[in-house]
């Protein structure tokens, strides 16, 4: 019998050909996403690879991880660190040569702690990118954080600056004790000779900014003496710490403000009195006042008084002519100049600075206005300049290099303090303590002579009662009553006595309250015209 033989035909796939295939699929995919997803690869210099690891350190912005550290080597010079980075490939119009790159790690600094989730991530690479400039695949990473940071938004100004105090970018600058900017970069200009700090505004506190602002240097706390006297100025805690800037906008009544724009160039003081004696220029009038003797007490910013207000400062004195030589020509009536500023007192924005000229010379006509020196504060040894008007028509006009002369008046005060040093001379050689053993003596003579009185009067009284019993003459009895009533005048129980115990009493306590004003007077001549609270403050020596 024979046997059939099936046959059937196979199929010509298999399910177990599927994972292969999938496995192809997923390679091909991964290395698509590997080759072409990939973005380009950066150059970055470092000055030190610490805390920096290939294969692992990011580069991140905005906590956005946007590439990866993936070989380090040194430069051919062997002075920096090489970094090859690869960036993802949806960066790649953000490297431009305005994006900039920093290591972000933990830091203390004037701003505060910062970089702290490092500590258990690791160091990793911040950049600030950028939309504009030329396309760069070569960068330099920072230490630190740009100062301009933040300055993306907010108003750009420049600072001009002739002060030694050290401002650096990156400081503060604060508006009323709250942080409102930063300074972005210092230079300095050779040509000009002045230093110029970009610095910008955040919002909201550039709408504050007008052209009536002032800027200053705030060192935190500072001590002065001054023309009237001493002054201790002290900022917020932040500022003492970390100083900085800090600025304000007055409200100058009668003057428009206006807006500051991007780039506005203001002046920055050296410290906040100083924006007091350095009123603008423009506004500013100048006059000279001549003396018979050159003046005592008047210093750079000593002020000026016009009816009990501050219409301006000292501004020079001495004051010499241009081209003037000393020891050689003849000195003459000794000169100031004062600058009278309009700021501090005008109210009227119309009135220019040539009608206040005119209203000044005017008064010089008119009212014969006149200068004198007088004594601002005593313990300081410090004047001012007073500007008032005398009696009758004025002089008229007079010159001195240039500038319209105010008549003066000299106030000779040397007499007076003569009178009160003699005085204070004379008290203090007094001898106090021999008035007040010889007071006390007489006090007690006068006691023992009561007492020998009172006992001479009961003398005579024994020997009356005895002449009465003899029966003596009346007349004798009688003229030694009289002397008995004498005697009892001056004793001790006696109106008289009393009151000559009370004269000698107060004559006592006068001249035992003498005792602490001769200490004193010993001990600090001036104090019969300044208080003896505390003792004469002695000067520092300056910081090095």
């Amino acid at each position: 019998m024979s046997k059939s033989i099936l046959v059937r035909k196979e199929k010509f796939y298999s399910f177990i050909w599927i994972i292969p295939i999938v496995a192809v699929c997923i390679a091909i995919s991964l290395v698509y996403t590997s080759h072409f997803n990939k973005g380009p690869k950066i150059t970055l210099i470092l000055n030190s690879a610490d805390g920096i690891e290939a294969g692992k350190t990011a580069i991140k912005t905005k906590s956005v991880e946007i590439g990866k550290i993936v070989s380090i080597n040194l430069t051919d010079d062997l002075k920096y660190v090489k970094a090859i980075a690869q960036m993802n490939n949806n960066v790649d119009h953000l490297l431009n040569n305005e994006s900039k790159f920093w290591i972000e790690k933990p830091r203390v600094d004037k701003k505060g702690v910062s970089g702290l989730s490092t500590i258990l991530s690791g160091y990793y690479i911040e950049m600030l990118p950028s939309k504009v400039g030329k396309k760069e695949s070569q960068f330099v990473v920072l230490d630190e954080p740009p100062a301009d940071l933040d300055s993306s938004n907010g108003l750009h100004l420049s600072l001009i600056s002739t002060s030694n105090k050290k401002i650096t970018a990156g400081d503060v600058i604060r508006y009323k004790g709250m942080e409102a900017g930063s300074v972005i970069t210092a230079d300095y200009d050779f040509q000009s000779n002045y230093l110029v700090y970009n610095v910008v505004i955040k919002p909201p506190f550039d709408k504050i900014v007008t052209n009536n602002s002032r800027f200053w240097i705030s060192s935190g706390i500072s001590a002065t003496m001054g023309a009237e006297g001493f002054h201790i100025n002290t900022d917020s805690l932040e500022s003492i710490i970390s100083g900085g800037i800090s600025f304000d906008t007055p409200d100058i009544d009668g003057y428009s403000s206006v807006h500051a724009g991007t780039g506005h160039k203001f002046n920055l003081y050296d410290s906040f009195d100083d924006i007091s004696n350095k009123y603008e220029e423009s506004k500013t009038i100048d006059f000279v006042i001549l003396l018979n003797k050159p003046p005592k007490g008047l210093v750079y910013g000593s002020p000026v008084y016009y009816s009990g207000v501050q219409v301006g400062i000292v501004k020079e004195v001495p004051y010499f002519k241009q081209g003037f030589e000393l020891f050689y020509d003849e000195l003459g009536k000794s000169a100031i100049k004062i600058s009278i500023q309009m700021e501090r007192f005008e109210h009227n924005h119309n009135r220019t600075v040539e009608e206040l000229r005119t209203d000044i010379i005017n008064l010089i006509k008119k009212k014969n206005l006149t200068a004198s020196v007088e004594t601002l504060n005593l313990l300081t040894q410090r004047n001012m300049i007073s500007l008032y008007e005398e009696t009758g028509t004025g002089p008229g006009v007079n010159y001195f290099d240039g500038y319209v002369v105010i008549p003066s008046k000299e106030i000779d005060f040397s007499g007076l303090q003569h009178d009160v040093a003699t005085f204070a001379h004379n008290l203090s050689k007094l001898r106090i303590n021999e008035l007040v053993d010889n007071v006390n003596s007489l006090i007690k003579s006068s006691t023992q002579t009561a007492d020998n009185l009172a006992a001479i009067s009961n003398n005579i009284n024994t020997i009356v009662d005895k002449l009465q019993k003899d029966d003596i003459s009346g007349e004798l009895l009688e003229t030694l009553n009289k002397l008995q009533s004498t005697l009892d005048s001056y004793g001790s129980d006696s109106a008289l006595y009393g009151e000559l115990q009370k004269s000698l009493k107060n004559l006592n306590d006068t001249i035992s309250s003498l005792k602490p004003v001769m200490r004193k007077v010993d001990e600090k001549s001036n104090s019969l015209v300044f208080s003896y609270e505390k003792n004469d403050p002695q000067p520092k020596s300056g910081k090095k």
